[in-house]
């Protein structure tokens, strides 16, 4: 099983790396709530989603049981890295 950024294509016989640039997902991504979903899933993208996250509260673009998943979400990630790190896994993984 491949990791979730590799591309293989068997004829040709190539594999591809995939690099998202995440800074830019909000041209792509018009519905906020969506958009923060995205960016709560990619790896390193903390402040980007705190970012994102304070913005669309700000200017009232999210309805409360979509700033409700939202933070479930968020719980949810942090919940993980806390339970890793408690195990002894490696670092704090970050969203």
């Amino acid at each position: 099983m491949f990791q979730p950024d590799i591309v293989v294509d068997p004829v040709a016989g190539m594999m591809y790396q995939l690099t998202v640039c995440c800074n830019r997902a909000h041209e792509e991504i018009q519905e906020k709530a969506m958009l923060i979903e995205f960016l709560i899933h990619r790896t390193g993208q903390k402040q980007l989603v705190l970012d994102t996250l304070l913005k669309s509260l700000k200017a009232k673009e999210l309805r409360l049981r979509q700033i409700r998943k939202l933070f479930d979400l968020i719980v949810e990630k942090f919940s993980l890295s806390t339970s890793a790190v408690s195990n002894g896994a490696g670092g704090f993984q970050e969203f």
